[in-house]
């Protein structure tokens, strides 16, 4: 319950997560997901990582802050998308670490937060069709907008400058939330959106002050190394049919991911791929176009072709 209380001091969330963590893999018997998910959450953790979410759940949900909540003066959420879980917590977080360095490569030194968010039940890969419908997206919004509060609540007084970068499904997730009554953030920015539902029909009805999207070029499912396979089919086939957030009906700020002034194109619609050409591994435009938006950079971007 304290791991998870909204509104306390994260020091003390992050003290009783780890306590319940440990006590946790210390039992016999544990569900075979269950343990996974804690082994990889144990694994992600680290110098100036702090658990600040940890729930009962079977596998659990938790979340991971790359740096202080308690004095950061700028933090992001990093919502995942399908097939996200915290049996792979470690590649989430390194997602996030990937940011919080690229973010001080843009604004040099600062007391900055990346928090790896698992804090709700993405929806598996197909043929699973959960990544069509808003069921997920709606249960996630509603806990993404709690955490949103509890950072208001945490720091009143001396709220920091806020950012949610999310991709895929989280997209759709993160708008749900954004949309949220007592919820706002300095900036929103998608990559790869399996779509933004149509009851959000424009970027001013997300309570964020700049709303950005970035988009790879989309490619055929099946042929790997060229582009965005998956994307373009979340928002193409979703019931009911959702928007491109980098359409220019949408009014988000767009940038490029498909390489330029010497950086990578995104060639996958992973963030963290083997390949390295994923929208969040470094070296890439995708990487770099966010970290400019979550430091309050985002006249900075390169355009999207």
């Amino acid at each position: 319950m304290l791991g998870n209380l909204e509104g306390i001091p994260y020091w003390a969330r992050d003290t009783a997560n780890h306590e319940v963590l440990d006590d946790r893999l210390a039992r016999k018997n544990l569900d075979p997901d269950e343990r996974e998910a804690l082994k990889s959450i144990r694994a992600s953790l680290g110098e100036n990582r702090f658990l600040i979410s940890l729930t009962g759940d079977v596998p659990p949900l938790a979340a991971v802050s790359i740096g202080d909540l308690d004095t950061a003066t700028n933090v992001t959420w990093a919502v995942p998308g399908m097939a996200s879980s915290t049996k792979t917590m470690t590649g989430w977080v390194q997602a996030a670490q990937n940011v919080a360095d690229e973010q001080f490569k843009v604004d040099g030194p600062g007391n900055r937060a990346v928090i790896a968010w698992m804090g709700y039940d993405a929806p598996p890969a197909p043929p699973d069709l959960g990544v069509f419908n808003e069921d997920a997206a709606e249960s996630g919004g509603a806990k993404l907008a709690a955490s949103i509060r509890g950072l208001d609540a945490a720091r009143a007084g001396d709220m920091p400058w806020t950012n949610v970068l999310a991709h895929s499904y989280g997209t759709t997730t993160a708008s749900i939330g954004l949309t949220a009554p007592g919820v706002h953030v300095d900036s929103f920015t998608s990559i790869a959106s399996a779509g933004i539902p149509q009851t959000i029909p424009t970027a001013e009805d997300i309570h964020a002050d700049h709303v950005y999207a970035g988009q790879a070029q989309d490619t055929m499912v099946g042929i790997p190394g060229l582009g965005d396979q998956y994307a373009y089919i979340g928002r193409g086939f979703s019931m009911p049919y959702r928007l491109d957030p980098t359409n220019s009906s949408f009014g988000a700020e767009t940038f490029g991911a498909d390489g330029t002034d010497g950086f990578e194109p995104v060639k996958d619609h992973g963030v963290h791929t083997e390949s390295g050409n994923g929208y969040l591994d470094p070296g890439t435009e995708s990487l770099r176009n966010v970290a400019k938006t979550t430091t309050g950079h985002g006249d900075r971007v390169t355009p999207a072709e």
